[in-house]
């Protein structure tokens, strides 16, 4: 997966609590569809959307359109 900037136990744009990009009139697709209720009880990290994600990338079938995406990614 492409991030903006690897943090340590956060996301780069997580600032008081808020995410910086919301007030600029941006949010992540992985933001958009996330429950921002997860806490570590409650959290099943087979069903979470970053993990399944992550597994398209990495399956060998999804190559192609990897490629593509950073093809994209790079203009």
């Amino acid at each position: 997966m492409v991030q903006a900037r690897q943090e340590a136990r956060r996301c780069t744009f997580f600032r008081d609590g808020l995410c910086g990009l919301h007030p600029i009139g941006l949010k992540p697709t992985e933001g958009r569809l996330s429950y921002h209720t997860i806490t570590r009880e409650n959290l099943k990290f087979s069903k979470s959307l970053f993990w399944n994600v992550g597994k398209e990338w990495l399956d060998e079938r999804n190559a192609g359109t990897i490629r593509e995406i950073c093809r994209l990614m790079e203009k």
